[in-house]
């Protein structure tokens, strides 16, 4: 008998508490930095999506680009990943963060986001929720909307190491995924532009930033 899928929300849980410190063991601190890859775009007033935010490394810093008029959405489907995002703040949330805690996408159909960020998030789903995923994110925001993207790439030097993460990640909470997405294909199909990138760890981690034509 095989095993019993796991449900994706709080899938998470189980290695919350591990994920920064197993990440910077693999990755380094060029992982870490490469979160604040084009956040310098996040202008005050704007309202910033985030999807599979994590235990929020850089929201600190993002809530401090938008300003008190600006606003963020910060969607994950960890319970546990969502409060350690909530503990970067001493002094409480602000009260311009709404946090939810969901996987599923058509919740965002109400969000009118200037910005889109997904970080390591595109490939911890399925080739059919990610068509899911832009469905959904082709009747948000506009013509103006910016898509700050960074995730992992397969190259020649690093399969090792996908094939540990990815190996790791099936163990622990069932991930979908045997291969990394084919992220150009999506974003090409659903009409988003490459306008900057910058390549990280000699292309392993790359960092985009997409807006609709």
């Amino acid at each position: 008998m095989g095993r019993r899928p796991i449900n994706p929300l709080n899938a998470y849980n189980q290695i919350a508490w591990i994920y920064d410190p197993l990440s910077r063991y693999f990755l380094g601190k060029q992982f870490i930095r490469s979160k604040y890859s084009y956040l310098e775009r996040i202008r005050t007033g704007q309202t910033v999506l985030i999807l599979g935010g994590g235990t929020g490394e850089n929201l600190p810093e993002i809530v401090r680009r938008i300003g008190a008029k600006g606003r963020v959405y910060f969607m994950d489907a960890s319970t546990v990943m969502i409060r350690r995002a909530k503990r970067r703040f001493q002094g409480g949330v602000p009260v311009n963060i709404q946090f939810i805690h969901s996987a599923d996408f058509s919740q965002l159909s109400t969000i009118n986001p200037d910005v889109i960020l997904t970080q390591y998030f595109l490939d911890v789903l399925s080739d059919k929720k990610l068509e899911i995923l832009f469905d959904q994110l082709a009747e948000v925001g506009d013509k103006h909307t910016e898509w700050i993207f960074v995730d992992f790439y397969n190259i020649p030097a690093k399969r090792w190491l996908i094939r540990i993460l990815i190996g790791l990640f099936n163990i622990v909470v069932d991930h979908p995924r045997r291969d990394l997405p084919d992220y150009a294909y999506f974003f090409d199909r659903w009409g988003w532009k490459e306008k900057e990138t910058c390549s990280i760890m000699d292309g392993f981690i790359q960092a985009k930033v997409f807006r609709r034509f």
